[in-house]
């Protein structure tokens, strides 16, 4: 998965990794901002645990992605069909 958004939004790494490693999977050093564009090199972070699934992997198994966002936290879920 990943983050974007129109302004400078710098995650902390120290606490994206607190509980388990989770590399920028986009190797952005945890900046959100996003434009796309000819020059232009912002493509987003992705937080993620490795190893990523591919999407043949996620489409065979199925179920819900949530999001929970508030002002100090967005959090991500996944709860599986069944």
């Amino acid at each position: 998965s990943s983050f974007h958004t129109s302004r400078k939004c710098q995650l902390d790494a120290a606490e994206v990794n607190r509980f388990r490693p989770m590399p920028d999977a986009n190797d952005q050093n945890y900046e959100c901002k996003t434009a796309y564009c000819a020059d232009c090199h912002s493509l987003g972070c992705a937080p993620n645990t490795v190893p990523l699934r591919s999407a043949e992997q996620w489409a065979n198994k199925p179920g819900v992605i949530a999001v929970e966002s508030t002002a100090a936290f967005a959090k991500i879920f996944f709860i599986p069909e069944g």
